[in-house]
């Protein structure tokens, strides 16, 4: 008889096979017998010399440990999120790609130490599919939650509340309740969470009729709503908040029903890997004030501006801007920053007025007080060129000065606190700040320390000038109001143009962000 020795290796843990040595024993391999039975025995010990191979093979290729989903991700390094376009989600910026949606994810992928890829969609249930077949690892589109969603997909836990909008435009009549909508064109747009309102709503309202479109999502409905081409649409609070800052003719006449929360929208496979880090990650970020810090840059300002400043400011974009442009242009290139913001700080302060004049003595287009102009070597406060220049050299210094540590934007909105109330006052609230232990660096932060101190000044003709704290609070969110609508107002065409052209025709079908 004849043993057989035949190795195999079968896996026991990850990267560890166990080499296991197998004997076969095999009868009737005498030198007496005939050439035909050798022959047929030798044939049956190569068969069955064959399958051992095969099935050694077959142990040694099988990994009885299966790769989670999370597992996948970080060997490919990278992270595709679903979205979509909007002022309240994902949207191109100056500074690149932005949006509450966006930040998350970069954080979230950081977390898992990946790059994030976003699939952009051209509608929200697109992005459910998208999940849905595997093609994103998750959606992150500002997604309601509702009961017909969760039986779909699995949401992470809620970062922020909105309502349901009915939204006209100012001149038009306004509707009051769900009956006045049958006066006018109501158009929505197609699978948003606000058409399971409006079905839920048409039980106790049979006469409440809306026009779907499948050609334009909400952001790009506002817009015709704006134009007159439409009379009501709906979109969430969020949504019309932001939009209302350039579309100034829209108002919002009544809430559908009760708040939504917005989430991510996962898969409902059994693998939860992912899902759960998401769970892990939302938690952190409320605790540390991550989570606030963002909506506060993403939604903190979006405050619309009275209706006569609005008009007078764009009344002034179009017939004082000119004149300065190239001299924003200049002295941004100079000390690398926008020109935009520099323009906005010059409204704020003149209101593009080069020989402006204030109570105090402070003069010219960027209202330089006479000990800074000194130290920044200007002559003439009440030349343009000189004032924009001097004040772009300020703000880049006190910018500079910063921490290294601070990223943007607050590393910009603190330096203008600076500018607009002096280095020492921004010192000194920064050193309260840690004492009240309060995060320094932090631009919501530190508003709320700034503004600790209430009240006016004492023995002016103004009863109402602000302290200095919250003065340079107001300061910068006027900054930043006009520097967000001058810099919608400067690239109007192109917004709406990306606006108006699905996904795939922008060819922004699939972004990387870094």
């Amino acid at each position: 008889m004849i043993w057989v020795r035949v190795m195999h290796s079968t896996p026991v843990m990850a990267g560890e096979p166990l080499v296991v040595w197998s004997f076969l024993k095999v009868k009737g391999c005498s030198g007496l017998i005939s050439s035909r039975r050798r022959n047929r025995t030798g044939r049956t010990l190569w068969r069955m010399l064959s399958w051992l191979l095969i099935i050694g093979a077959l142990c040694g290729c099988t990994d009885s440990r299966t790769v989670s989903q999370l597992e996948k991700i970080k060997q490919k390094g990278e992270l595709v999120v679903a979205t979509r376009i909007g002022p309240a989600t994902y949207h191109p910026s100056p500074t690149g790609l932005s949006g509450i949606e966006h930040d998350l994810a970069q954080l979230f992928a950081q977390r898992l130490g990946v790059r994030v890829s976003f699939l952009v969609c051209d509608s929200v249930a697109e992005t459910f599919l998208a999940v849905e077949a595997g093609r994103a690892d998750l959606a992150a589109a500002g997604l309601a939650i509702t009961s017909e969603r969760e039986r779909q997909v699995r949401f992470a836990p809620a970062y922020r509340t909105v309502t349901e909008q009915v939204v006209y435009r100012d001149g038009a009549s306004k509707p009051n309740d769900l009956a006045d909508l049958a006066d006018g064109i109501f158009e929505v747009a197609d699978g948003g969470s606000h058409l399971l309102t409006l079905k839920h709503l048409q039980t106790a309202h049979p006469d409440l009729q809306w026009r779907v479109s499948e050609d334009h999502n909400s952001a790009q409905l506002l817009y015709l709503v704006h134009a007159g081409l439409i009379d009501y649409t709906v979109t969430t609070s969020d949504q019309a908040l932001l939009m209302r800052r350039f579309l100034p003719q829209l108002r919002p006449a009544f809430d559908l029903g009760t708040s939504r929360s917005l989430a991510w929208a996962f898969s409902k496979i059994s693998d939860d890997s992912l899902y759960q880090q998401a769970v892990a990650f939302f938690g952190d970020i409320q605790r540390d004030k991550t989570l606030d810090q963002l909506n506060e840059r993403y939604f903190g300002n979006a405050r619309v501006l009275p209706e006569d400043a609005d008009k007078a400011f764009r009344q002034s974009v179009r017939e004082r801007l000119p004149r300065y442009r190239h001299l924003f242009h200049q002295a941004a290139a100079r000390y690398q920053m926008d020109w935009r913001l520099l323009a906005a700080i010059a409204y704020q302060e003149s209101h593009w007025d080069p020989n402006a004049v204030s109570p105090t003595g402070v003069r010219g287009m960027m209202m330089l007080t006479e000990e800074t102009a000194k130290s920044l070597k200007v002559k003439n406060r009440l030349d343009a060129r000189d004032s924009i220049m001097a004040g772009a050299n300020y703000v880049a210094q006190e910018r500079a000065e910063m921490p290294a540590h601070i990223a943007e934007p607050d590393r910009t909105w603190l330096a203008l606190v600076a500018y607009n109330a002096g280095p020492g006052l921004l010192e000194k609230t920064r050193h309260l700040a840690v004492r009240l232990g309060i995060d320094p660096d932090c631009w919501l932060c530190m508003k709320k320390v700034l503004r600790l101190k209430k009240g006016y000044y004492q023995g002016l003709k103004d009863k109402r000038v602000l302290l200095p704290g919250r003065q340079s609070v107001a300061f910068v969110e006027s900054v930043r109001r006009y520097y967000d609508l001058l810099v919608y107002l400067s690239d109007e065409e192109k917004f709406r143009s990306l606006l108006f052209q699905n996904a795939r025709n922008t060819g922004m079908a699939f972004e990387h962000s870094s």
